[in-house]
């Protein structure tokens, strides 16, 4: 097999062991590193059959130099730098990286923020050390209604761990709303009326894409608190400052952001009330080191025609098999 192997500047840590993997397998394989996958040879193109893509994007102009390529594999579980309806219309499988380790890291993750933003960590940090701000009183997690948007393995490894903590949770999600005795499926309206504290752990998508604007912001709760784990997108940035700022909400704990890294004009980087954290919070040993398996065992499994299990598109496999010999 040929295969590329492509990322954003220093992504070598997270790529590197994949590529000598692949190798060790016999397949023939191209690294490259840069801004865009302009840093790709065009000669490698017109023969690669997986490309394994982190950070850089991926759409119409780069897929149509590449005629033999049968899978893109993002080692993460964020891929949204792949244009996947693009990558479908060519027949061409999207896979990343869902192992349980990430999915498990992010949910204590959010957790962390969520009691972090309740009990006002950064303002009695700030109080022993005599930085000028007192420490808004804290508030128990015992009593109050968790929010979470979206429905996805981040959330219900959320929910498995906050049974116990005697919370009320709900839970809005796209489609039907499911069954599951821990929670509560609520509407959105409901979702933003009843949570003291909202977690977001939504895909970003068409749907997704700023859900959380000005008018949601005012649906919410006085004194509620909001957590993000999920992509920066999904919040209208400038008016949650507002928010922050006048006091309608507590706290915010934000670990995305719609330009990353937060730029250091952002006015979310002058409030005490915002945790703020460099989209790695819940970047753990355990599962960096999960990773490079899981994107191995994709591309092998492309390799033999096979599914995986962590495919995007997994509609499209007719066509992709019927481009198979």
């Amino acid at each position: 097999m040929k295969a590329i192997v492509a990322g954003s500047p220093g992504s070598e840590i997270l790529l590197d062991p994949i590529a000598t993997a692949l190798s060790a397998e016999g397949w023939s394989i191209s690294r490259f590193y840069g801004e865009s996958l302009d840093c790709i040879a065009p000669t490698c193109w017109t023969d690669v059959e997986i490309l394994v893509c982190y950070g850089l994007p991926c759409g119409p102009p780069q897929l149509q130099r590449a005629p033999m390529l049968l899978g893109i594999v993002s080692p993460t579980i964020g891929y949204e730098w792949i244009d996947e309806a693009a990558a479908s219309s060519r027949g061409i499988l999207v896979v990343n990286g869902a192992v349980p380790e990430n999915q498990e890291s992010m949910a204590e993750a959010a957790i962390l923020l969520l009691l972090a933003a309740l009990y006002d960590l950064p303002g009695a940090q700030a109080e022993l050390r005599a930085q000028g701000r007192r420490r808004t009183p804290p508030r128990m997690l015992k009593g109050k209604t968790v929010g979470l948007l979206g429905y996805g393995n981040i959330a219900k490894a959320m929910i498995t761990r906050l049974q116990g903590w005697g919370a009320d949770l709900i839970v809005h999600r796209r489609g039907d709303t499911g069954t599951d005795e821990r929670v509560h499926f609520v509407s959105l309206a409901a979702l933003l009326e009843r949570s003291d504290a909202l977690i977001l752990l939504a895909s970003l998508n068409e749907d997704s894409r700023g859900i959380i604007d000005a008018a949601a912001l005012d649906r919410m709760k006085k004194g509620a608190v909001l957590v993000n784990i999920a992509r920066g997108g999904i919040v209208d940035e400038a008016a949650l400052a507002g928010r922050l700022a006048d006091g309608r909400l507590s706290m915010a704990a934000l670990d995305v952001f719609e330009t990353e890294p937060l730029p250091n004009g952002s006015p979310l980087r002058a409030l005490s009330n915002a945790i703020l954290t460099p989209h790695a919070i819940g970047h753990t040993v355990e599962s960096f080191a999960a990773i490079p398996a899981a994107a191995i065992d994709n591309a092998l499994a492309l390799s033999r025609w096979e599914m995986p299990a962590s495919a995007r598109n997994r509609h499209i496999e007719k066509a992709w098999l019927g481009r198979r010999g």
